[in-house]
């Protein structure tokens, strides 16, 4: 089972998916497919999401990194949703 905190709104099939949730991939309550890419919009909260984040690698080469974690993802609302914890840097995951 991998569990995420999504940091920005999320669609995921036809589903919507509310910035802040946490989401899973198994067990009661899933709502994400099995074998789920992570984006790097989201933050691992166990350890085997942390293994799906390290294996998706990072971000491609992207003039503007940062541009999924703005307020137009969240379609004009305020979303209270703190920092990832885990997030790419040169050299890894930290």
């Amino acid at each position: 089972m991998a569990s995420y905190r999504l940091l920005v709104d999320h669609y995921v099939g036809t589903q919507y998916l509310e910035a802040g949730s946490i989401v899973s991939d198994s067990g009661p309550g899933a709502v994400l497919p099995p074998n789920w890419i992570p984006t790097t919009a989201c933050d691992p909260v166990d350890a085997q999401a942390l293994t799906n984040f390290r294996n998706a690698g990072p971000p491609g080469n992207d003039a503007e990194p940062n541009k999924g974690l703005g307020p137009w993802w969240t379609g004009g609302r305020w979303a209270p949703v703190g920092p990832p914890v885990h997030y790419w840097k040169n050299g890894g995951v930290t």
